[in-house]
C-alpha cells in the first residue's frame, strides 16, 4: 500500500482467480474501510470510491495500471460515496477522446467557430414566419457542421455556454439586417445560465455589431433551469420583461412541477415539447395531453408554440385544437443565415396558393 498524495492511497494485491475474485477483494477493501473511526471520543463515518486496473489482463505496466486505476476511480466517484469501479477500457478511450473534443471546443469558440442556424415559429393561423429559434451549431474544421447535442452539453460543464449565447447574439446583429424587422429570435438559456444572465441584463454588453432591440428577443427557459434556483429565475424574468423581451417555458410537459412554475413565474409563452406533438396524429394519449396542455394555457391566457410539427397532418390538427404558433420540419429544418430570405419567401409563397386556386 502507498499513499499518492491527499487522500487517495494505492493498494497492490496478488493476481486475482478471476472477475469474482477481483470483486470480493474491492467489497472486503471497501467494507474495512468504510467502518466508523474512533476519533476524539467520537465517531467519524468515512466514505470511500474505489477503482480497480487488473494486470496484465487490462495494462501492460505499471505506468498504464496507475492511469487505469485513475480512470477507474473517476467512474467510481461519479456514481458516489462507496462505488467501485473495474477500469473500461472502452470507457478510458471515450474519456480521452472527450478531453479532446473539450480543448477543440475551447479553440473553436476562440476562432467564433460557433455559428447560429435558424428554425422558422410560424403564425398557424395564417402560415406567416414571426419569429427564428437561434440553435447553435459547430463549424468545426476537419468534422463540418456538427449538431449542439454533440457539444452544448460539454460547453456547458465547461461553464461555456453564456460566451456561446454571446457569440450567437453577435452573429443574429450582424445577419439581421436584411431580413424583416418584425421577426424576433428565439435563445436557449442553459440552467447554470440564469445568474449570468443577470450581469448580462444590468450590464449590457456593447458590441461592434451593435445591439439587438430587446422587444426582438425571446428567451427559451427549460424547467430544469427553473428548479435550480427559483427566486433566481423569477429576478431574471422580471428583468426580461421589464426591457420588453418575452419569456417561454420551453419543452412543456415533460419537466418538474409545471403547475408551480406556471403560478410562480409570468410566462409569455409555452412551448409543447415536440415528443407529444410528433405523436398527435396516431396516439389518442398524446393527443389528449396536448388537448389538457392547450386548455391550461387557454384559461392563463398564455399563447401556446408547438415543436416538432412534421407534417400537414399534424399542422392541420393543432392548429384547429386552437394551438397558435408552431414549429417543426413540416415548414423547415434549420438553416444558416444565407437560407432565411429564401426560406421566407418559401413560406410567403405557401401562404399565397390556396388563394391562387381561389381566383
Amino acid at each position: 500500500m502507498a499513499r499518492l498524495g491527499g487522500s487517495e492511497f494505492a493498494l497492490v494485491l496478488p493476481a486475482p482467480r478471476g472477475l469474482a475474485d477481483a470483486e470480493s477483494s474491492a467489497l472486503s477493501v471497501l467494507r474495512s474501510l468504510s467502518q466508523p473511526v474512533v476519533c476524539a471520543g467520537g465517531l467519524v463515518d468515512c466514505s470511500v470510491s474505489l477503482g480497480v486496473a487488473l494486470l496484465p489482463s487490462q495494462c501492460d505496466d505499471a505506468d498504464a495500471a496507475m492511469n487505469a486505476g485513475a480512470t477507474a476511480l473517476a467512474h467510481a466517484k461519479q456514481a458516489g460515496g462507496g462505488a467501485w469501479r473495474f477500469f473500461d477500457p472502452d470507457r478510458g478511450v471515450a474519456q480521452r477522446q472527450r478531453a479532446v473534443l473539450a480543448e477543440e471546443l475551447r479553440d473553436g469558440i476562440e476562432r467564433h467557430q460557433i455559428i447560429p442556424f435558424y428554425q422558422p415559429i410560424v403564425d398557424l393561423k395564417d402560415g406567416n414566419m414571426v419569429g427564428l429559434e437561434v440553435l447553435a451549431r459547430w463549424e468545426h474544421p476537419s468534422r463540418g457542421i456538427l449538431p449542439p447535442d454533440l457539444f452544448i452539453p460539454l460547453a456547458e460543464e465547461m461553464q461555456l455556454s453564456g460566451v456561446i449565447t454571446q457569440q450567437l447574439m453577435r452573429r443574429v446583429i450582424a445577419d439581421c439586417r436584411s431580413w424583416p424587422a418584425r421577426l424576433y429570435f428565439a435563445f436557449n438559456v442553459a440552467p447554470g445560465q440564469l445568474r449570468e444572465l443577470i450581469g448580462m441584463l444590468r450590464n449590457p454588453p456593447i458590441w461592434p455589431e451593435g445591439v439587438l432591440d430587446p422587444r426582438r428577443l425571446e428567451v427559451e427557459i427549460t424547467e430544469s433551469a427553473l428548479i435550480e434556483d427559483i427566486d433566481v429565475a423569477r429576478e431574471v424574468l422580471a428583468l426580461l420583461q421589464k426591457r420588453g423581451t418575452r419569456v417561454v417555458l420551453d419543452d412543456f410537459g415533460i419537466g418538474y412541477s409545471n403547475f408551480f412554475h406556471l403560478r410562480e413565474l409570468p410566462f409569455d409563452r409555452i412551448k409543447i415539447d415536440r415528443s407529444f406533438i410528433m405523436d398527435i396524429a396516431t396516439d389518442s394519449r398524446a393527443e389528449a395531453c396536448v388537448g389538457a396542455m392547450l386548455a391550461l394555457a387557454g384559461s392563463l391566457r398564455i399563447p401556446m408554440v408547438a415543436e416538432g410539427i412534421t407534417s400537414a397532418e399534424i399542422q392541420a390538427r393543432v392548429a384547429a385544437m386552437g394551438c397558435r404558433f408552431g414549429q417543426g420540419y413540416v415548414f423547415s429544418e434549420p438553416v444558416p443565415a444565407l437560407g432565411v430570405l429564401p426560406l421566407l419567401r418559401r413560406l410567403q409563397a405557401r401562404q399565397a396558393e390556396p388563394l391562387r386556386q381561389a381566383l
